[in-house]
């Protein structure tokens, strides 16, 4: 193998030469001026690694169209991946293929008291929870059963979340319960507040809420834009605390 590398680094370093180059193979495609192949010569196999760069790096590249077809492989702070290709004609890196990097996770808590019995509560994110279509009022809030870093909480069988902020591929629910055994029954998605609300088709939801022990609800295999109404109805009352909005 270090003998290629360097008769790769002869070829290109020693100026222009009709010939193609191979790498383990000695019969290179006539058609390729490189033509690398993946079995070693003692056995195994490999495959070919593009330049790795942070997204940093890249951009310190300075390019002009004379780079069309300059091939990297980008790390992004999000921790997405991408394979770029730089477009020479419109002088832009796109994407070929990329990765996503670890699910974000928005934390949505309850900490408003609701003292002037307002119809919504705004989150820190912007996303907005409803007490139901009809705008009526949340009763004041209570301090008792809360959980999960939560310092208020409403207590209701049913309620409507106004996901503004992201996307969302799982949602995690927090609470206690005056009962026991308290469980999803149904998630419904509308694109206003109080438009046809849809069954969201195929979703899972694991584990229970249980008297005053702090619990959740995971709701799972779900695909829920940005911008969409919510209503989650569940078997009876839970001291809802709030939720953990899981984006892709």
């Amino acid at each position: 193998m270090k003998q290629w590398l360097f008769i790769l680094f002869f070829s290109f370093s020693s100026g222009y030469i009709q010939a193609q180059v191979g790498i383990n193979t000695t019969t290179p495609n006539p058609n390729a001026v490189l033509d690398v192949h993946s079995a070693f010569a003692g056995g195994g196999y490999g495959g070919f690694m593009p330049p790795k760069v942070t997204l940093a790096q890249r951009n310190s590249i300075v390019t002009t169209a004379a780079d069309d077809g300059l091939l990297v492989y980008v790390s992004f702070p999000s921790g997405n991946r991408c394979l770029q290709l730089f477009n020479g004609a419109t002088l832009v890196w796109e994407d070929l293929k990329c990765f996503d990097g670890p699910p974000s996770v928005t934390q949505l808590r309850i900490f408003g008291d609701y003292v002037n019995n307002q119809p919504q509560y705004t989150f820190s994110s912007g996303d907005i929870l409803y007490r139901n279509i009809n705008l009526e009022n949340f009763t004041t809030g209570s301090t008792s059963g809360v959980c999960s870093g939560a310092v208020n909480r409403v207590q209701y069988s049913s309620i409507i979340l106004h996901l503004i902020s992201s996307s969302t591929s799982q949602i995690v629910v927090h609470g206690t319960s005056s009962g026991t055994g308290r469980t999803l029954t149904n998630i419904e998605t509308s694109t206003t507040l109080n438009g046809t609300y849809t069954s969201v088709p195929g979703f899972t939801s694991t584990s229970t809420i249980n008297s005053a022990a702090c619990g959740i609800i995971t709701i799972s295999n779900i695909s829920i834009p940005a911008n969409t109404f919510i209503r989650f109805t569940f078997s009876g009352n839970i001291n809802l605390s709030g939720f953990d909005i899981i984006s892709p």
